[in-house]
């Protein structure tokens, strides 16, 4: 039965559809490619920066025990143990930040594979 051109109106159409589905199909697995490189690069900025940082607090500890032998040699004054412990303290500080910014960049790039280790384990009760 001849229905006027309108299976191949509605053929037409869904190939339509699906060309420009596959397109955006397309510009989504780029844009994660590109936003999973990206991310990629910054976890490796911040595991430098946590280095970094981590060798600056064990410089500040080391810091912390030479002035405390002083200290009990009786060649350091108080002020300098409070330095110094004020060091060790900005240090430990400044090292906790650079440890938390990159396990947020961690959670980053899991979110963006959609891929969550804490609720991944959790039972789902199906």
């Amino acid at each position: 039965m001849f229905d006027g051109f309108e299976t191949r109106g509605r053929v037409k159409a869904a190939l339509n559809r699906l060309r420009s589905a596959e397109a955006s199909i397309g510009q989504k697995k780029a844009q994660l490619v590109d936003d999973a490189q990206t991310i990629g690069r910054q976890l490796k900025y911040h595991a430098i920066g946590v280095d970094i940082a981590n060798q600056e607090l064990q410089s500040a500890r080391n810091h912390l025990n030479y002035i405390t032998q002083q200290f009990d040699r009786g060649e350091a004054a108080v002020s300098d143990m409070n330095s110094a412990t004020v060091n060790l303290l900005d240090s430990w500080r400044t090292t906790m930040q650079a440890r938390l910014n990159y396990w947020l960049r961690v959670l980053d790039f899991l979110q963006l594979v959609d891929d969550d280790p804490f609720t991944d384990t959790m039972p789902s009760g199906r």
